[in-house]
């Protein structure tokens, strides 16, 4: 997945991205809009994401703290992940609408960047899949250039589908040994 996304993005000359996993779509026009909003109002955030919701109304993808935007907390080798603060920031949308958004370390994967957010971070292709979201936000908050920022009236529908067995074991069974070393982590936690 890192190679491919890293591959893509080397190819694009557009001035903005939306990036989003493949079971992923936004709802609606206005909710990229409002994503756009966001950039438009703070040239230091380069990508904004939308809230992710499942499917036929069974709430929000992992948990409502998460899809509002995480905060990595370090602790000597303990990197936590816990929600951001419920402290909303306004962009201008036009005519005279606001759009609310929270500014994170890491936000969901469903997000509008801006395309030179890429000449400064890309995803590790050492990592394949379950820690490749994770490390791209750390590298994004070590590069200190860009912040992320997630939309909270910006929505987008997670449509999942019974899990394959093959496809969940090895996804469950990748080892993290690398992603640990790469950042200095012995353990990670959430707390969401």
């Amino acid at each position: 997945m890192s190679a491919k996304r890293n591959a893509i993005i080397r190819t694009i000359s557009e001035p903005y991205v939306l990036i989003t996993d493949d079971d992923v779509a936004l709802n609606g026009q206005e909710d990229l809009d409002k994503m756009r909003a966001v950039l438009d109002a703070r040239p230091d955030v380069g990508l904004c994401a939308a809230m992710v919701q499942r499917e036929n109304g069974g709430g929000a993808f992992a948990s409502e703290a998460y899809v509002r935007g995480l905060r990595f907390e370090r602790v000597g080798k303990l990197l936590k992940r816990v929600p951001m603060p419920a402290r909303y920031e306004k962009a201008l949308l036009g005519d005279d609408e606001d759009v609310l958004y929270v500014v994170a370390d890491q936000v969901p994967n469903c997000f509008l960047a801006r395309r030179e957010v890429f000449d400064s971070v890309m995803w590790d292709t050492r990592i394949k899949i379950e820690y490749e979201h994770r490390d791209f936000f750390l590298a994004l908050q070590k590069d200190g250039k860009w912040k992320a920022a997630v939309a909270v009236e910006a929505e987008a529908t997670h449509f999942r589908s019974e899990p394959d067995l093959e496809y969940e074991r090895c996804r469950r069974s990748y080892s993290s040994a690398y992603f640990k070393g790469k950042w200095g982590i012995d353990q990670l936690i959430d707390q969401f």
